[in-house]
């Protein structure tokens, strides 16, 4: 049986994120959705609403979980027995970036190998930082979440 871990901060769970889980869904009989409490930088959403959120995104899909984590991803990974990790990718940037943490995670736990999962479409170009910049702001953002998402902000006071 074939496993993964698809880990993330999620603030908030993005049609791009939405995309590679989907891809990873299908590549894998089992994935973990896990949402990290420490992201090392302030947060739209709270730890418990974003794991609630992931919970209710992966709902759609029978072989997905989602469950939160704390610390380093590489000891998350090694606590579950999971070594393969998906990331997702958007662009250049993204990859540059990813390639760093793959160097890292490898070296603290060698048992990891990282998958890259391009978001698909107009799905590549949302990120959590547009996200979250356009309903500070006030803005529509139903057209960059998955409908969970957006009914949940919907509702959530500004």
């Amino acid at each position: 049986m074939s496993k993964a871990v698809y880990a993330g901060t999620f603030d908030p769970f993005t049609l791009g994120h939405d995309s590679v889980l989907e891809a990873a869904s299908k590549l894998f009989d089992e994935v973990v959705l896990a949402v990290a409490r420490d992201t090392g930088k302030a947060t739209l959403l709270r730890f418990d609403e974003r794991l609630a959120l992931a919970r209710d995104v992966a709902a759609r899909h029978p072989n997905v979980r989602a469950e939160g984590f704390e610390g380093l991803l590489a000891h998350y990974l090694g606590q579950t027995g999971i070594f393969t990790l998906v990331r997702g990718l958007r662009n250049g940037t993204d990859f540059d970036y990813e390639t760093a943490m793959a160097h890292a995670n490898e070296t603290l736990e060698p048992r990891i190998h990282t998958v890259y999962l391009a978001a698909r479409g107009e799905a590549a170009l949302v990120s959590g930082t547009l996200v979250r910049e356009i309903y500070r702001l006030g803005g529509d953002v139903t057209r960059f979440v998955p409908p969970e998402v957006a009914a949940y902000l919907a509702r959530r006071p500004r």
